[in-house]
């Protein structure tokens, strides 16, 4: 069997939480992510595997998910056999929690992702070895707060004659 997608859309991000849920605790699934739709508060969660099992997992996620916002506010869409252009509107740059492969094509359009300079604080340290706690930042001295710098003298400057 190929995989199939099935997309279970919500009215707020609760009923799709509570979807991905139930599908993936129902079926042998995959889940792919989430996407917020602009402008009506729509989410849409997106799972991935055989037909059959994408089936159960949508209808168990849009029964789960009906339960606390609403049958009216829960929609929902299973794709079989998915066309390999459909691929980039499934798995996009817009969608939380989809891990990006190098091979992935940018949408037009869209910023490439910048790299996060490596701080020494955030290395791991080698397998093995032990985390070392972190260095509690310098706080300010307690007492009495430093005396303001004292004023420079003015200089005088040298008078014109009329």
């Amino acid at each position: 069997m190929s995989n199939s997608v099935g997309i279970i859309e919500t009215e707020g991000l609760v009923g799709a939480i509570e979807a991905a849920d139930a599908a993936v605790k129902s079926a042998n699934v995959k889940l792919i992510g989430y996407e917020r739709a602009r402008g009506k508060g729509l989410t849409a969660v997106k799972v991935t595997g055989d037909v059959g099992a994408v089936q159960a997992a949508v209808e168990a996620g849009a029964a789960a998910a009906a339960r606390i916002i609403g049958a009216d506010k829960v929609y929902t869409l299973l794709i079989p056999r998915p066309a390999n252009d459909l691929d980039m509107m499934i798995r996009n740059e817009d969608t939380v929690g989809y891990a990006k492969t190098p091979n992935m094509a940018p949408s037009p359009g869209a910023e490439a992702p910048r790299a996060k300079p490596e701080t020494p604080e955030a290395a791991s340290p080698p397998a093995g070895q032990p985390v070392k706690p972190a260095e509690p930042k310098s706080a300010p001295p307690v007492g009495k707060p430093p005396k303001p710098a004292a004023p420079q003298p003015k200089t005088a400057k040298p008078r014109r004659k009329k």
